[in-house]
């Protein structure tokens, strides 16, 4: 038996209603997005700065920072600028991938939760706290990026 109009029309509704809402997840967890900055290409000047707790601060550090002023780089997001200096000074760096992005997990050997110690490397673009993840977050020339190991408090 064939479904009446108004049954027909129930079901187109439900259907898109259903549709709308798993692309609106999909869309919140990063699914449609690159891995890759929008911008890659796109030369930028920015300065880094590393804050580390005073036990896990490297040799050369003064007052627990390292400052790399001017760093000029064709890789235009947080994580991208982080890579460039770890690559020219010649630390390390190690992070994991994910849907969301970027995860860092360790700058200078210091690694997140060292110690079971609650820090863990978080960034901040102009002051401001990421609201996404590094390799998500385009920046441009003369901003400041800092990544603090800090206290996590969530």
């Amino acid at each position: 038996m064939p479904l009446s109009p108004r049954a027909r029309n129930g079901l187109m509704v439900l259907l898109l209603v259903n549709v709308a809402a798993v692309g609106g997840i999909l869309y919140e967890i990063g699914y449609f997005d690159d891995d890759t900055p929008s911008s890659t290409n796109t030369t930028v000047t920015a300065t880094l700065i590393l804050n580390f707790t005073e036990d896990y601060a490297p040799e050369g550090a003064v007052d627990g920072q390292l400052v790399f002023e001017d760093v000029t780089t064709n890789e235009s997001t947080v994580f991208g600028l982080l890579m460039a200096v770890a690559e020219a000074e010649g630390f390390n760096v190690t992070y994991s991938t994910s849907s969301f992005g970027v995860f860092v997990e360790s700058i200078y050997d210091v690694e997140n939760n060292a110690d079971d110690n609650d820090h863990w490397w978080q960034y901040t673009l102009n002051r401001v706290y990421g609201d996404r993840a590094s390799n998500r977050k385009t920046i441009h020339d003369g901003d400041l990026i800092i990544w603090n190991y800090d206290e996590y408090e969530g």
